[in-house]
């Protein structure tokens, strides 16, 4: 009995040094415990596409964008569509103009993506003697125009290509850069005047829902009769 004493008297010096020499209680032996507690709540894990190839997966609620695609963005800001307007009164002259602006823009790595020609416009000139109001002299002229199309165009070069219009312009030929609109698509193609006259009788008749309510009157009117 004396010997289990002594015993126990020894462990617990033997523990008391210990907690002297580490500064520290001991580690409750709970601590080592190896099962998860059960009211922790487990962390959701987000929904990632299992595919690469950029579009939505069935049943996801996200589009994967690979990360390289911000660097495909350009630094500078581009121009959506540039049109060169090339007017001139000499229809070779400006149809060499035309290909030698085309031939140096996509030199200089400018991407040229449509050229046309527009309607030329008619003009009738007449010269009067001075002081009166009799004809000196009459002429008729043409004014043709030729367009090329840019796109993509960045802002910093839009300069280099109003200096190359500058330089190969010959005399008598306006260059003119401009927004691509609407009126200048619809001046690519040449009107009907078949169908331009028809379109106006059928506004002089009050429009197709008026002519149509007058054919079913005159039908009914044909029916009764």
């Amino acid at each position: 009995m004396n010997a289990l004493r002594a015993l126990v008297l020894r462990n617990a010096n033997i523990s008391s040094h210990l907690k002297l020499i580490c500064g520290r209680e001991s580690i409750p032996a709970a601590s080592f415990a190896t099962e998860a507690p059960l009211d922790v709540e487990e962390p959701e894990i987000p929904d990632v596409p299992e595919s690469t190839d950029g579009f939505v997966l069935p049943g996801r609620k996200h589009v994967y964008e690979p990360g390289y695609l911000d660097k495909l963005k350009p630094a500078i800001p581009p121009y959506d569509l540039i049109d060169i307007e090339m007017k001139g009164y000499d229809f070779a002259v400006l149809e060499n103009l035309q290909s030698i602006v085309c031939k140096l823009l996509t030199a200089s790595n400018i991407d040229v993506i449509d050229g046309w020609a527009v309607r030329a416009e008619s003009w009738h000139i007449q010269r009067f003697e001075p002081n009166s109001s009799k004809v000196a002299g009459e002429f008729n002229m043409k004014e043709y125009k030729r367009m090329l199309q840019l796109a993509d165009l960045p802002a910093t070069k839009l300069g280099l290509v109003i200096e190359l219009l500058q330089s190969v312009a010959p005399p008598g030929v306006t260059c003119s850069v401009l927004q691509h609109s609407e009126q200048i698509e619809k001046d690519k193609y040449i009107p009907d005047m078949g169908i331009k006259a028809l379109q106006e009788q059928l506004d002089e008749l009050g429009g197709p829902s008026k002519l149509a309510l007058q054919r079913e009157r005159e039908a009914k009117y044909n029916k009764l009769k």
